[in-house]
């Protein structure tokens, strides 16, 4: 942040005498001096980290280069061996060879097909727990709904027991008392006709 201020300040500044550029000369060698030594250290860093990272790279070529020797030499033993085996044992040792090797691909086989026989009892048995869970959570709506028709029906028989016990309370003349003389008349024709 400094660095640029001075920088700005060198850019922009336009001296008048030789008295006012010594400042300039003196800020503009300090820049230069801090540039030129965080460009080295960037350098030096970067070099020091490539040195690094070639270290390492040899480090694994060499560590391949051991295990393809060891490699070639399992292998080479392997097929001498192999070899010597196969010379003592004669035809029927292939023989042998080729009934094992049949062997091994029917274990082989029957492992696969245990694979995707369980594969496909897994599928299944997921497929039925999601329609379980389907199912009960349609059930958990039916319950929800039939506790609130239940309630509804609870509020409608409290709400008749109420009318009842209040009507059994009235007097028989007490409910003709609220009828109108056109609910009298209406009735009265009701019955005539």
């Amino acid at each position: 942040w400094e660095v640029e201020k001075m920088k700005e300040f060198v850019l922009n500044a336009r001296p008048k005498t030789r008295l006012d550029a010594y400042p300039l000369l003196v800020i503009t060698q300090d820049i230069l001096q801090r540039v030129a030594m965080d460009k080295i250290k960037i350098v030096s860093d970067r070099e020091a980290s490539l040195q690094a990272e070639l270290e390492k790279l040899l480090a694994t070529i060499r560590d391949l280069e051991v295990q393809v020797r060891e490699g070639k030499d399992t292998i080479s033993k392997l097929k001498l061996g192999a070899m010597m085996s196969s010379a003592r044992k004669g035809l029927e040792g292939e023989a042998l060879l080729a009934k094992e090797h049949e062997e091994r691909e029917r274990a082989l086989k029957e492992i696969q097909d245990m694979m995707q026989k369980s594969d496909a009892e897994k599928k299944a048995l997921e497929e039925e727990a999601e329609r379980l869970k389907k199912l009960l959570a349609e059930q958990r709506k039916q319950l929800e709904n039939a506790n609130r028709q239940i309630k509804i029906a609870q509020q409608q028989a409290e709400a008749t027991m109420k009318q009842y016990d209040s009507d059994v309370k009235r007097k028989p003349g007490d409910l003709f008392a609220s009828w109108t003389d056109a609910d009298k008349k209406a009735i009265l024709l009701e019955q005539l006709l």
